[in-house]
């Protein structure tokens, strides 16, 4: 595992815990409510509850499927979607690895979607279902 990747995965742990001793360690402020403090309704609500859920979803992942998700949202926030692009097509082109090739394909279709090319998005797609329907 790379030191970029630790870094990632341990501050995601981190996160993670705080979010756990938040809503451990949060009091009632009268014993017969059901609803606890807001920060806590806040967390389970909503765009908190959201990011958690992703969060746990990103955990089953193989760790190169994290770093090429972590590498996208790192070039897509400098505005070099073009990098996510082809470092995309680099998976597709050295993996063997199912799950990371489904991936690849899932992020070039929707790179390719919100570019407004749907030619190239469909190509994408079909590829990942061509390829696990050839699996079977």
């Amino acid at each position: 595992m790379n030191r970029f990747s630790l870094l990632v995965s341990s501050m995601f742990a981190a996160s993670l815990c705080l979010l756990a001793a938040t809503d451990v360690s949060a009091h009632r402020s009268d014993p017969g409510s059901v609803q606890g403090p807001q920060h806590i309704q806040k967390l389970r609500s909503g765009a908190h509850a959201r990011k958690l859920m992703l969060a746990k979803r990103a955990m089953d992942l193989p760790p190169a499927a994290r770093d090429a998700l972590a590498l996208e949202r790192l070039y897509r926030r400098q505005g070099k979607v073009d990098s996510a692009v082809s470092m995309y097509q680099g998976l597709l082109d050295r993996s063997a690895d199912p799950a990371l090739r489904q991936i690849a394909h899932r992020r070039l279709a929707r790179i390719a979607w919100r570019q407004g090319d749907a030619v190239s998005a469909e190509k994408h797609l079909r590829a990942s279902l061509d390829e696990q329907l050839s699996r079977q």
